[in-house]
């Protein structure tokens, strides 16, 4: 019998050569990296959500934050372009900014080359960083709304608008009255009084005094040419009679617009003075108006001795100064400028006046009056009205 053989069985693999072994680390080895990889993805996804948040923040939130003042009016003068920096450091010194170092770091990241532009600035201390420097970079600012009541005068007009924060009083009273305005503009005379349509108006805040008056005076325009195309003859026969420009129309109608208080009198009391104007009769050629000797005080009161301790009405006095260039109680004809800023209908007034022989008229008490044809009338008028 042959020998019997039997095979012997080896005995299992151990240690790191073994293929149970080499499977176990494969799988712990993948699942390490699997949550390695979702580490670094949540925690890139913080880092994106707070670099989105830092963004908002810094390029939302911060520039359109309030300002720390209570909606205060400050004018700010630069007589040169200044840069972010310095700008940055006069807008925390008139207290502008709530949180400036956040608004710097905003500048810093967004800002480039000059953010203020030289000239006079109005702001208000509530407005937002972004708001701030597009008003004083004078570009695409929020425009404000701001309205201007038939016979308002240009001193009038410029303290609404510093008031809305448009434009500094000073800077557009001394636009509208020391020549360079009516220059600028291509208006008669030394001034833009007259010009200065009285509307409702949407201006860009911290707009330069050019800018807003040549707003105004295109609204003017505008009314103008429809006027003229109402009535053809008006001008014209104002110029056969008087000799008259369209200046002198805008003089009259001020005086008209100062005058009247209701509408269907306007007319009236252009004719009134039309009739003075025009009748051989009727000597010297006074038209005789209180508005416009206050007129004169408004304008240079410390020229006009009469004008000292002015309270705003007309005294005896102050209408028969004859160191009054505007009062004509002393000086015969038209005013040498408009007395205030007229609208359509006083302007329509003087081109289509009533017809009729009136010579006289005097307030009644109730912002009518009461005409006359001759001055024993008007005495009786005076009479009758309330005292």
């Amino acid at each position: 019998m042959p020998p019997h053989f039997s095979k012997k069985r080896r005995p299992a693999a151990t240690g790191q050569g073994g293929p149970g072994a080499h499977g176990g680390h494969g799988g712990r080895d993948a699942a390490l990296r699997q949550r390695l990889r979702t580490v670094f993805i949540a925690l890139g996804l913080v880092l994106f959500a707070m670099g989105v948040a830092f963004s908002a923040w810094l390029f939302v939130l911060v520039p359109r934050e309030h300002g720390a003042g209570s909606g205060r009016v400050v004018v700010l003068r630069f007589g040169a372009p200044l840069r972010g920096e310095e700008v940055l450091a006069r807008l925390q010194s008139e207290g502008f900014l709530r949180h400036p170092d956040a608004v710097k770091l905003w500048l810093s990241a967004s800002e480039s080359g000059a953010v203020a532009a030289a000239g006079v600035h109005i702001l208000r201390d509530d407005l937002t960083p972004l708001e701030l420097v597009r008003r004083l970079r004078r570009q695409k600012a929020a425009r404000v709304r701001v309205t201007f009541p038939e016979g308002f005068g240009a001193s009038e007009m410029g303290d609404r608008l510093e008031a809305a924060g448009i434009c500094a009083a000073g800077e557009f009273k001394a636009f509208a009255y020391d020549g360079s305005g009516a220059r600028a503009l291509g208006l008669p005379g030394s001034s833009v009084e007259g010009y200065m349509y009285p509307a409702t108006y949407d201006l860009p805040g911290n707009s330069t005094a050019e800018d807003v008056a040549r707003a105004m005076l295109a609204r003017f325009e505008k009314v103008w040419a429809g006027l003229v195309v109402k009535h053809p003859q008006g001008e014209t026969q104002l110029y056969r009679r008087l000799n008259w420009d369209r200046n002198a129309v805008v003089v009259m109608a001020s005086l008209v617009e100062k005058e009247a208080a209701v509408d269907d009198e306007r007319a009236l009391v252009a004719s009134v003075f039309l009739n003075r104007l025009t009748d051989p009769a009727f000597k010297p050629k006074l038209l005789q108006s209180d508005p416009t000797a206050v007129y004169g005080c408004r304008r240079m009161a410390s020229a006009i001795p009469s004008c000292a301790g002015f309270t705003g009405k007309a005294t005896h006095a102050i209408v028969v100064d004859g160191a009054n260039p505007w009062t004509t109680y002393k000086h015969e004809g038209l005013p040498p400028t408009p007395i205030a800023n007229p609208g359509e209908r006083a302007m329509e007034a003087v081109l289509a006046p009533a017809p009729g022989n009136y010579l006289y008229f005097v307030a009644r008490g109730d912002r009518r009056h009461a005409f006359a044809t001759t001055y024993t009338e008007h005495l009786e008028n005076i009479k009758k009205m309330p005292r």
